[in-house]
């Protein structure tokens, strides 16, 4: 059987109202509980990664996220101001084959 190896990469742009950005950051907490920062730049940084079941077909990764993991937006405590902020996540996931097991 082929062994599947996954990435999951996320690219997030800053939130933005018609006249401020929102200071801060995504940040991304996995299993292991340690959250990493995900900087708004012009690459996309992993998240995730596993070995996929090529039997399902699905690699479902956010069906464990709750309020200790998963993917959050946390704001600074100052500068900050009250507004309607938008901004975009672009995400990859590559799913290729490693090898025989």
């Amino acid at each position: 059987m082929t062994k599947i190896k996954y990435q999951l990469k996320v690219k997030p742009s800053k939130l933005k109202s018609k006249t401020r950005t929102m200071l801060r950051s995504y940040f991304y907490k996995s299993n292991e509980g340690v959250p990493i920062e995900i900087l708004t730049a012009d690459s996309f940084k992993t998240i995730e990664s596993g070995t996929s079941k090529p039997n399902t077909g699905t690699i479902d990764v956010s069906k464990e996220w709750n309020d200790k993991r998963g993917l959050f937006y946390k704001q600074a405590n100052t500068g900050n101001y009250k507004d309607s902020y938008s901004g975009q996540l672009e995400w990859q996931l590559v799913d290729a084959p490693t090898g025989r097991e």
